[in-house]
């Protein structure tokens, strides 16, 4: 048996029985090989720990991030982190590989790389039995073109790609990765000619289901976690006859987040308000920052919304993460207005950027309007907080509240409280984290 012939047949039946290698497994592998030696692409090109960083340090001292859960703790790993299989699922991740071709110039097969596997990872951990609206995520068999070609198209990166100084043979997890992805196809056409069935749920061939099956057997012994071979079949016979046998729930692959505006004649009066300033408590200044210039600072800010929209290549490199985030975040909160305030996602007059280039239909672009207000209520906050000393003391979001209700009397008040409780408190719970 080996990567040409992934199957044997059983001894009674003589039907085929197909061999997968633990897909989790594969990938914390995969992960592992990238940082410590690196994998060579067919065209030259390289991806390793160094590309990884090079992402990390274009995205890095970005409060909006557009690859907030990526860290250097997916890069520096030691003893059991290194076991770790949601983290090797995230560096895998659409986020990782759209954000590389965005911020790193030279890594566009490495972005595309990183894509396959992404969509390898969810053709191969399917849950249910719905049709969703990413063919990946749905049962294999339920997309079955669309499937196979995230297959096929891995299984071309996997064969052609170079791990470390191997230059002939295909590394161990390679091996595995190959065998796995044609046993799916044989599996299938084998449960479908022989018992009519419609499709797989991939995530019950990996070892999730044994080893959770053998947690269930060990722990009904208390302390005695070794049974025989007659208290063996006891435990198999009272799980079955019983309601514990339960499912095992290990979601590395996370679902894209359901992540659809106040009416454009109430956000054109916005550009016209006149700037009334609050008289700031000095107990809500740090030290660092005096009262009065935080005044003068916000006596001198231009007030008004200019609506403004730039494209996905004509922002500048250094600042695409910050925009990026800024974008999806606005984007989030407009989701949780989509019925109440539907012109807050109106984006058919915007260019689009991150959140146009990183959805595959699930998330939610803010209009031009509400993104330009989002952005002005950003430089208000920064305005308000020196960058590198965010005043955490008591009231300090109450008073940047006050400063948007006295200045935005327009703009309803539950989306500028939304605004506050998703973005202001988690600027300032990051900066006491980070100080």
């Amino acid at each position: 048996m080996d990567i040409s012939k992934s199957w044997f047949l059983h001894p009674v039946t003589r039907k085929r029985i197909w061999v997968f290698a633990d897909y989790p497994h594969l990938l914390k592998l995969l992960r592992n090989h990238v940082l410590d030696s690196g994998i060579t692409f067919a065209d030259g090109s390289i991806l390793n720990k160094t590309t990884i960083l090079q992402l990390l340090a274009a995205a890095k001292n970005r409060e909006f991030s557009i690859v907030p859960n990526l860290t250097h703790k997916h890069v520096f790993l030691r003893g059991q982190q290194r076991q770790n299989v949601a983290s090797a699922f995230q560096l895998f991740s659409n986020k990782t590989s759209r954000a590389l071709s965005l911020l790193v110039p030279g890594c566009v097969t490495a972005s595309v790389f990183i894509k396959a596997i992404n969509d390898l990872s969810d053709v191969m951990n399917t849950r249910d039995s719905l049709l969703h609206a990413n063919p990946a995520t749905s049962a294999y068999g339920m997309h079955l073109t669309e499937q196979n070609k995230i297959l096929d198209f891995a299984l071309s990166f996997i064969m052609k790609m170079r791990v470390g100084n191997r230059t002939k043979t295909f590394a161990p997890f390679q091996r595995g990765l190959i065998m796995s992805i044609r046993s799916l196809k044989g599996l299938l056409e084998d449960v479908t000619s022989d018992y009519r069935a419609k499709y797989i749920m991939t995530s019950h061939v990996n070892q999730d289901y044994l080893e959770n099956y053998f947690s269930q057997i060990r722990s009904m012994g208390k302390l005695h976690s070794n049974p025989t071979a007659v208290e063996f079949q006891h435990r198999i016979k009272k799980l079955i006859s019983g309601k514990s046998l339960l499912t095992p729930y290990t979601a590395c692959v996370k679902q894209q987040e359901d992540t659809g505006m106040i009416s454009t004649r109430l956000f054109k009066q916005l550009v016209s308000n006149k700037p009334s300033i609050e008289k700031l408590s000095t107990n809500h200044i740090s030290n660092k920052l005096p009262a009065d210039l935080v005044i003068d600072s916000l006596t001198n800010l231009d007030w008004n919304v200019n609506e403004t929209d730039l494209g996905l290549y004509d922002c500048p490199q250094n600042d695409r993460s910050d925009e990026g985030g800024l974008e999806y975040v606005a984007g989030f909160i407009s989701s949780k207005f989509k019925e109440k305030y539907p012109e807050l996602m109106d984006s058919a007059d915007r260019i689009g950027f991150w959140v146009r280039y990183l959805s595959d239909g699930g998330l939610c672009e803010p209009s031009k309007l509400w993104f330009s207000i989002f952005k002005k209520f950003d430089e208000i906050f920064r305005t308000l907080h020196h960058p590198k000393n965010i005043d955490n003391a008591p009231g300090v979001v109450k008073t940047f509240a006050r400063l948007l209700s006295s200045n935005y009397v327009d703009l309803p008040v539950d989306l500028r409280e939304k605004y506050n409780i998703y973005c202001n408190c988690f600027t300032i719970e990051v900066a006491k984290k980070t100080q």
